[in-house]
């Protein structure tokens, strides 16, 4: 049975089996943090489940509002405490543009049928643009397809950061107010989602509680996680995913030496296979490896570095803490599975919830926080 626990808190690359060996600063390395980036959620809150409605986490600091005539967000001083969706404006022939990541990964699938279907119960008219990722091209043409429709509103889901100068470019070329998500935000704009260092500090939060059960020796405990060069490491990148994972599994454990931490390079277009390899290849590296916790920026990585330590017959000797929440990986929980013993969920298929009437309020230049975050969870056994 799955419990849902909250917490406090190119192709040269494609040669690199680790970050360092990619010329990638380490996540030790100052210019990687994210500056105030502080755990979102506390063991006292309730976060949403299937059945629970999509919890904010923390007071906004700042709201704004968008003017037309100025084309961009100025700060609002008349706003409520909290910002509360289902006050907000109605969405009924509002156009929307929604550019998601991909229409075919796991946490997309879910993403896009939950804010298709909240669109549809609102009469938002909301237009879907695939940024197909991994394509470096594709966020650029879509933007420019965006740019033409001219919708009332956009949500922008590209993760490739250095894509986001040229497509704010085009998006305040067309005056369009543009909510954010996951990444950090671009000048102008509205940030939506879960903090990216958030996720990799409740997952080394829960993956700590298993270290402690299991009484492993930490003298002989390595820390492994799969990121990937292309994403690179910029603060607010999935980078913090595995960054601050190894942060907080030294915060909580600083008798694991420091030469045991690892970020291996597992590329997107490889998927899983790549992330399998990459980890078994470090195993045969390192036979003195005798306890090994990880995670990975996404559940398919997290799927290879699986089954490389399985068939390793690792055992209760490794844990894994995925994120995304993908089927596969829930499966693995479900049936009591050893090493991947818990998966961080932003709660995809809720978010539509939440983004709908966030760019219905926009639309109507009503105040919103100028930064919305949702709550994390973890998925355990």
């Amino acid at each position: 049975m799955k419990r849902e626990t909250l917490f406090g808190a190119g192709a040269a690359a494609l040669a690199c089996m680790t970050l360092a060996a990619c010329g990638v600063k380490k996540d030790d390395e100052p210019e990687t943090a994210a500056a105030g980036t502080t755990p979102a959620v506390t063991t006292e809150q309730q976060g949403a489940g299937e059945s629970g409605a999509p919890r904010l986490a923390g007071t906004p600091e700042r709201w704004v509002a968008w003017n037309r005539e100025s084309c961009s967000f100025e700060p609002a001083s008349d706003h409520p405490q909290q910002w509360d969706p289902s006050a907000a404006a109605d969405a009924q022939g509002v156009t929307i543009a929604y550019t998601p990541e991909t229409t075919e990964l796991p946490f997309d699938v879910k993403q896009n049928r939950g804010v298709q279907a909240v669109a549809g119960r609102t009469g938002a008219e909301l237009k879907l643009f695939d940024n197909k990722y991994p394509s470096t091209s594709e966020p650029i043409n879509v933007a420019k397809a965006v740019a033409q429709l001219k919708p009332d509103a956009v949500l922008s889901m590209n993760v490739i950061a250095n894509l986001y100068p040229q497509i704010m470019k085009t998006f305040s070329g067309a005056c369009l107010p543009t909510v954010v998500l996951d990444l950090a935000p671009p000048e102008n704009t509205v940030f939506f989602g879960v903090r990216q260092g958030d996720m990799g500090t409740v997952a080394a939060e829960y993956a700590g509680t298993v270290i402690r059960e299991r009484g492993w020796d930490l003298a002989e405990t390595w820390v492994v996680s799969c990121a990937d060069a292309d994403v690179g490491t910029d603060a607010g990148t999935p980078y913090d995913r595995v960054a601050y994972f190894h942060r907080g599994i030294r915060a909580q454990f600083p008798e694991i030496p420091a030469d045991n931490y690892e970020m291996l390079n597992c590329q997107t277009q490889q998927g899983s296979e790549q992330a399998r390899q990459r980890m078994t290849d470090w195993l045969t590296a390192h036979p003195q490896a005798k306890h090994v916790v990880g995670n990975a920026i996404n559940d398919m990585r997290a799927l290879g570095m699986h089954t490389a330590l399985k068939t390793k017959g690792m055992g209760e000797n490794a844990a894994l803490v995925g994120i995304d929440a993908d089927p596969p990986n829930l499966k693995l929980i479900e049936e009591g599975d050893p090493i991947f013993v818990g998966d961080v969920t932003q709660y995809p298929e809720r978010r539509g919830e939440l983004l709908i009437p966030l760019a219905a309020d926009i639309a109507a230049g009503n105040p919103v926080p100028e930064q919305v975050y949702m709550a994390p969870g973890v998925i355990h056994g």
